[in-house]
């Protein structure tokens, strides 16, 4: 093995060495492989037969023609085919690849493609650089996608080449970057689309989201100065502080309610309730008097507990909705915070809130309105996910 000759040999043995088939025949070469002192080496060692591929029970021209049906049907197949362990299929394709790669030499690549594959889970990489010219790939390997890594693929591609290459292609990993610059500080060096359009994306929106504070400092301060009562001439210049994300404390409960109200009188029949409700998917339709005032609130559990008491209604005598509304309904003013909203709720079990403001009705607060309020904040306060580069 140290490639000392000898003239006698100290044992031998037959063995059986598979060769290239013959038809739909398989054949075995019987040779004798013999055992030699080595005075060099003061050991015995086995004499090295050069056309032997490095699995001794097959010919390297037999290794070479798995390795070539490799490149074109997949391990399990080729093993199927020639009777052979898929473990046995791979070893002679390495052995293959491995002299494919000593015939091509060390290239001399111009342009290059830097990237990371992950070969299993837990964020373990290895580093594949590519001839993108050639369309090839050049080499694969490192422990992890770190500088260190990197400059294996230099190290092992030369200094002298190393100084041809003029391009390189890589994403925005740090190592990459630093270990070209480092080992070919002549290659230009060019960034992907995709992580430069990430990039872009997340300058935008952080574009978009100081236009939005502004834009709500400006309509908050607008808001309070309203409520202050001053003229418009007397108001201060708007902070962009006060734009800050609301709390349930700051929030007031006429910046959610709904305002596009649908309402009866006393004196209408009961069934146009009932198919407005059907109509408008509401459950609560306030009641207003003549002059326009909060006369009460019907909602479709009076309805559904009128009905269900046996009131059913003649088509002579209609029932009026004054027969069944509740005409002290639980009321808030505008300004009402949120929170003391939603306590008062709680306290009276109630599953709505209208809001009055000068003995007129001016909106109404539901428990969807609330769930709304609950997502308005949560998306203020959950940050968005952010891009992997």
């Amino acid at each position: 093995m140290c490639g000392t000759a000898a003239r006698t040999f100290y044992d031998h043995k037959v063995r059986q060495v598979r060769d290239l088939s013959c038809g739909d025949t398989h054949v075995y070469l019987e040779i004798e492989v013999r055992r030699v002192w080595c005075p060099r080496c003061a050991a015995v060692k086995q004499e090295k037969i050069p056309w032997l591929a490095d699995n001794p029970f097959y010919t390297k021209r037999f290794a070479f023609f798995v390795g070539r049906r490799c490149r074109t049907a997949p391990v399990r197949d080729v093993a199927r085919e020639l009777h052979l362990d898929w473990k046995t299929v791979k070893e002679l394709e390495k052995q293959y690849m491995r002299e494919q790669l000593r015939k091509a030499g060390t290239p001399g690549p111009r342009i290059i493609g830097i990237d990371e594959i992950a070969i299993r889970k837990g964020h373990t990489y290895r580093i594949v650089v590519s001839d993108l010219l050639r369309r090839r790939v050049l080499w694969f390997g490192g422990r992890d996608r770190s500088e260190a890594s990197m400059a294996q693929f230099y190290a092992w591609l030369g200094q002298k080449k190393a100084a041809r290459i003029r391009l390189a292609v890589m994403d925005m990993w740090k190592p990459f970057r630093n270990a070209t610059t480092t080992s070919a500080p002549q290659a230009a060096i060019l960034f992907d689309k995709f992580h430069i359009t990430c990039h872009l994306g997340d300058a935008l929106d952080a574009v978009r989201k100081a236009e939005y504070r502004r834009l709500s400092a400006l309509t908050a301060a607008t808001v309070t100065r309203q409520w202050e009562g001053l003229p418009v001439h007397e108001w201060s210049v708007a902070r962009i502080e006060e734009g800050r994300a609301k709390t349930l404390h700051d929030l007031r409960i006429e910046e959610f309610m709904m305002t596009d109200l649908f309402t009866v009188h006393p004196d209408e029949p009961l069934t146009l309730v009932v198919h407005l409700m059907d109509w408008k998917h509401v459950r609560h339709i306030p009641v207003e008097n003549e002059q326009g005032k909060l006369a009460g609130i019907i909602s479709w559990l009076e309805i559904v507990r009128h009905y269900g008491q046996g009131n059913a209604q003649p088509e002579a005598a209609p029932i009026a909705v004054a027969a069944v509304m509740q005409s002290t309904p639980v009321t808030v003013p505008p300004e009402t915070s949120v929170l003391d909203a939603i306590a008062l709720m709680r306290k009276e079990r109630l599953d709505y809130l209208l809001v009055v403001k000068d003995d007129h009705l001016v909106g109404i607060v539901t428990e969807h309105d609330v769930l709304h309020i609950t997502a308005h904040l949560l998306e203020q306060q959950v940050p968005a996910s952010p891009h992997g580069v």
